[in-house]
Order: C-alpha cells, then structure tokens, then sequence
C-alpha cells in the first residue's frame, strides 16, 4: 500500500450555539509552517450526508466547513484530499446533542509527514 502523505496531528471536539457545525484546522507543512492550498473532506458516515470539501487551506493554513444545522448528528468522518484522492487515512468523531452539553464543532489538525518525489 502507499503511504499517506499526511497524518492527523489533533482532533479535538466542543460545543457551540451558533445553529450550524464547523469542521476546521490548520495543515501543517514538514518544516512546521502552515501549508496554503489542501483540501479537506468530511463524510457524514451514520447518515450519509456528503461529502463536503473544504475551500484551499488559506495562507495560514486554515479550513473550514460549516454543516447545516439539520446535518450535525452522526459520526463525521475527515481526510486530506491530493488531487481529488485521498492523502491520509480517514479519522472520525461523533457530532451531535444540545448546544451546551453536545458538540457541533470538530477540530481536526493535520501534518505532511513526507514530501512525494
């Protein structure tokens, strides 16, 4: 099998009221600088709601998806998109339940661990 050019550094959950979820992070470069221009999809895996794919990562090497208030519940799966294939292995975590005691908002952060020659 390849290797994945990219791993999942942090993951992290917390609840939000705004009415819509957030799946974002920052991609991270070998050298530790923040890398411009990845993708990141999510895949809602208990409904099927899907996939949704982040805008380039911005100079700072940040993303973010907003998910409708609707779509929120389930467990999202996430994965650093090359060239419309995938480039790491996909890691979930489970959305869903009320403003203050649920969690709407994912935070997953991700690092190039090997340039492709």
């Amino acid at each position: 099998p390849r290797p994945m050019p990219y791993t999942l550094i942090g993951m992290s959950v917390k609840p939000n009221c705004d009415g819509v979820g957030y799946i974002h992070g920052i991609v991270w470069s070998v050298y530790d600088l923040p890398m411009s221009g990845v993708v990141v999809q999510a895949i809602n895996s208990t409904t099927g709601f899907g996939p949704l794919v982040s805008l380039p990562t911005n100079a700072d090497g940040i993303y973010q998806m907003i998910i409708e208030k609707d779509h929120i519940e389930g467990l999202w799966v996430v994965q650093v998109l090359e060239n419309g294939q995938p480039a790491s292995q996909t890691w979930g975590q489970h959305l869903g339940g009320g403003c203050v005691n649920g969690a709407q908002e994912l935070k997953a952060d991700w690092k190039r661990v090997f340039e492709i020659n």
